[in-house]
């Protein structure tokens, strides 16, 4: 483990398309420390390739690695985030689908693509499961702005009534009127 680890560090230094390339593969070791600590180097890459490598775990049958490469996804390119944000909501264990949207609104001011935000968190505020829905109301609350606001509004009218009462709370308090 320890030498596995050190070689991450390693390739994390060198920040190369190889060094990317040389822990994608890590990303399949057995050991979670392993791969989680390729994730979070490649994540500090952060060049298109190193998304690329984290994004092809979203297949992984482990939901924790699934999870943790999302929340990892947040800091590339913010269309290709969006686009492998959009997609991990889609996945089938609720807890990715809450840490993708807790990642698309972690992603910096400003660069949540307006139209991959809007169709994903709306889609999200009809999810069946009702954290999901909860997350969906927090994200667009933390990112803000007229888009946020408009996608509040219809979450005003959501069919669970939590929901709805959080979607209201988190407008303004004159849009409410």
């Amino acid at each position: 483990l320890r030498e596995k680890q050190e070689a991450i560090r390693e390739l994390r230094r060198l920040a190369t398309p190889e060094a990317a390339q040389a822990l994608s593969l890590a990303l399949g070791d057995d050991n979670g420390r392993v791969r989680k600590a390729a994730i979070a180097a490649l994540r500090r890459i952060g060049s298109d390739e190193a998304m690329a490598a984290i994004a092809s775990t979203l297949s992984s049958t482990d939901p924790v690695l699934r999870s943790q490469a999302v929340a990892a996804l947040a800091s590339g390119n913010a269309d290709t985030s969006a686009q492998y944000l959009a997609l991990a909501l889609d996945d089938r264990d609720p807890g990715v689908r809450v840490a993708a949207l807790e990642a698309l609104a972690d992603m910096p001011f400003g660069q949540v693509p307006t139209q991959a935000a809007v169709a994903a968190l709306t889609r999200a505020l009809q999810d069946e499961d009702v954290q999901v829905r909860m997350q969906a109301v927090d994200s667009l609350e933390e990112i803000g702005g007229a888009v946020a606001f408009e996608t509040l509004m219809l979450a005003k009218r959501n069919s669970n009534a939590e929901v709805a009462r959080a979607a209201t709370e988190s407008l303004p308090s004159d849009a409410l009127q």
